[in-house]
């Protein structure tokens, strides 16, 4: 028995330059195909917190220069958390000292799975792939 995620990676992608952008498909999803967006297009909360964000290099710097409240905005926009975190990093590579968010408190489960289920029951949350050729069975959340 088999399970796979509902996304299948492709080994190779393919790179293309279409409409004035680079786009590779890098998956499947149930047959269609699943594209790398513009980075300014997959975080619209970094590109709210300064107008000048508008390539991949100046996104990049920006997470490097102000790590802090760029990995905060992700953090808090795009997880549920119980208690918000007082830090966001507190890390030192001498010391093997990592600390992420600090003080935060999250539910993986709800995050990964509980609210995709409850904004979507019937969405395909996993494709059982059985050992016979052709069979498979797809489990809604």
């Amino acid at each position: 028995m088999r399970f796979y995620p509902c996304v299948r990676l492709i080994k190779n992608p393919v790179f293309t330059f279409t409409s004035g952008r680079l786009e590779s498909t890098i998956a499947t999803h149930h047959g269609s195909k699943i594209r790398f967006a513009p980075l300014t297009e997959s975080l619209p909360e970094i590109s709210a917190l300064d107008k000048s964000l508008t390539n991949r290099d100046a996104i990049y710097r920006y997470s490097l220069d102000q790590s802090d409240k760029f990995w905060a905005t992700l953090a808090r926009s795009r997880l549920d958390w119980y208690s918000d975190f007082h830090t966001v990093q507190n890390c030192d590579m001498a010391k093997g000292q990592f600390e992420w968010f600090s003080g935060g408190k999250l539910n993986a489960s709800v995050n990964c799975v509980d609210r995709h289920a409850k904004a979507d029951p019937n969405r395909v949350a996993l494709i059982w792939e059985r050992d016979e050729a052709g069979t498979e069975v797809k489990i809604t959340y």
